[in-house]
Formats: structure tokens, C-alpha cells, sequence
């Protein structure tokens, strides 16, 4: 477990899916901005696994969970080393929607760019 800015990151497999898939579900206007619907059953999961269809040669996959104070309050969708060596994507940022409005998404925004620092030895994210 990493922590940065009072929040906890957790890098994490389809063990959590479940716990992702609460997040998306308390927060269904993005995914109704984004596609018109609410989250889908199983949206997690496939997020989880999902890889883009080009990637370089030493891209990594990170799911991040984000707690603060101990409870599961948002999702990252990292790819390390994407398109090229030494770069980050961040593919999603997601934070419940009834933990939104406290400046919790830039207290995430930073916390992930430390962890990506930290972890990954990655200075430049995309």
C-alpha cells in the first residue's frame, strides 16, 4: 500500500473488481456523460484486464484503488511505459460521486503522479 497526500494507492488484480465496481456504481453521471448508461454489470472487471491494442515493448498495466481514510473512494487506470519508455497514461481517474466537491480529485490526481514517481520511476504522465 502507497500513501501520498492522506489518501492510500493499492495496486490491484480482478480481486477487486467487486470494490470498482461499487465506485461505478455511486457515480453514475460520468458513465452516463461518457456512454449514455449506467455502469454495466462486470464494467470492472474488463477495465481491469482491458490493455490498449498498442503499447511498448515494457508497458505495464497498474489498476489503482483509492482509499482515503480506509474506505475505497476512487479508481485509476494507469498504463506505465504506454507508447514509449519512462511515460505514463492515465486512462481514468475516477472518484464517487458522494466523495466529490472536498478537492479529493486533486489530492488523487497528485497522490497517482507519486506513485507512478515512486513505483515506476516515471516522470512524465500523459
Amino acid at each position: 500500500m502507497f500513501q501520498s497526500n492522506q489518501l492510500k494507492l493499492e495496486l490491484i488484480g480482478l480481486e477487486k473488481a467487486e470494490v470498482v465496481q461499487d465506485i461505478y456504481n455511486h457515480s453514475p453521471t460520468y458513465f452516463r456523460r461518457v456512454d449514455g448508461t449506467d455502469p454495466l454489470p462486470k464494467m470492472a472487471e474488463k477495465d481491469i484486464l482491458d490493455t490498449p491494442p498498442k503499447k511498448a515493448d515494457k508497458y505495464i498495466k497498474a489498476p489503482v484503488l483509492i482509499y482515503e481514510d480506509n474506505i475505497p473512494v476512487g479508481y485509476a487506470d494507469l498504463h506505465v511505459n504506454y507508447r514509449s519508455e519512462g511515460i505514463a497514461y492515465l486512462g481514468l481517474l475516477i472518484l464517487r460521486e458522494d466523495f466529490q466537491g472536498r478537492g479529493l480529485g486533486k489530492k488523487a490526481y497528485f497522490a497517482v503522479q507519486d506513485f507512478l514517481k515512486t513505483k515506476f520511476d516515471i516522470e512524465k504522465f500523459i
